[in-house]
Parts: C-alpha cells; sequence; structure tokens
C-alpha cells in the first residue's frame, strides 16, 4: 500500500518539528555528559516543537501552550542569569527537560509516521538509540537497566501486535 504524499504545509513544518524534537529528545541525555553546557539553548527545543506540531495540525492550544513555555523559560534564564531567585519555578527547565522526549516522540513521531512510516522509524530508533548511547557513554547509573528496560518494551510492543488477533475474526 502506498504511503499518503506529505502536502507542502506538512513538509515545510515537519522537518523543523523533526529537527526540534530530536534537540528535545537529546538533551535529557545531554545533560548528564561534558556536553550538558549546550541544555540551557536545547530546552527551548520542546516548546518550539509544540508550536510547530500546533501549526502542522491548526491545533491553537499547542501553539499558545508552547509560547508561553518558551516565553517563562526565557525569562526564567534571564532572572538566573541576573542573579534573580525564581524559587520553584526554577525548576520547570529541568522538568521540560525530563518530559521533552515523551512530548517530541508523540508530537513528532505520530505525524511522521501518518505521512511516512520509514521516516518515523528512523526518528524513533535514532532517537532511541541516542538516549540509551547518552547515557551509557555519561555512566550515567540506571544506564543498563534503560537499555533492558527499552529492548523489553519495543520486544513487548511487537509480541503485542504480533499476537493480536485479527478484529474480522481471522487470526
Amino acid at each position: 500500500m502506498e504511503q499518503p504524499r506529505p502536502t507542502d504545509h506538512e513538509r515545510r513544518l515537519l522537518l523543523p518539528a523533526s529537527l526540534f524534537g530530536m534537540a528535545a529528545i537529546l538533551a535529557l541525555p545531554l545533560s548528564a555528559t561534558p556536553a550538558g553546557g549546550i541544555v540551557p539553548v536545547l530546552v527551548f527545543a520542546t516548546p518550539i516543537t509544540l508550536v510547530l506540531v500546533g501549526m502542522l495540525h491548526h491545533h491553537r492550544g499547542a501553539i499558545i501552550a508552547g509560547a508561553v513555555l518558551a516565553l517563562v523559560l526565557l525569562v526564567l534564564a534571564m532572572a538566573a542569569v541576573s542573579g534573580v531567585e525564581t524559587g520553584l519555578l526554577a525548576n520547570l527547565a529541568p522538568l521540560v527537560l525530563l518530559v521533552g522526549p515523551v512530548v517530541a516522540v508523540i508530537a513528532v513521531g505520530r505525524p511522521l509516521r501518518e505521512v511516512d512510516v520509514v521516516a518515523a522509524a528512523g526518528f524513533l530508533i535514532s532517537a532511541t538509540i541516542a538516549v540509551i548511547a547518552g547515557f551509557a557513554a555519561a555512566q550515567t547509573p540506571g544506564a543498563a537497566g534503560l537499555v533492558l528496560g527499552v529492548g523489553l518494551l519495543g520486544f513487548t510492543i511487537v509480541a503485542a501486535r504480533i499476537g493480536r488477533r485479527d478484529p474480522a475474526g481471522r487470526g
């Protein structure tokens, strides 16, 4: 079965959404490596991804959420540079780093799958490998558990999909 051809609008937005989505995914493992100095810039990848995916799906709520999140992160960054104490709001950037990969996988992986299954698979597998390799390279405690967990999750998904009975009762 032939994949539906993406529109120019989808291509224009999926490419940068994929770029910023991948940046949102990589920010977390990079934070545990010597390259962690780039993470304060990469934290903005998640809100930018939200804006781009909101534009892709004409979803005003995602656009506003991404824009507001980016603005708040910018204000927090400027406050930190100025030496202003931000209290509990200082936890927002680390929280964005933690949820960024999940947001990116869902927000970018799904539209990519709808346009091109191979592109979606490339995005998801490279992101997964990069995250695992980043944590392993940083010798992060639990990296081996992460590797095993991702492997088992992948196998469980395959087993569930292959073992699923056909809705028409043919399987």
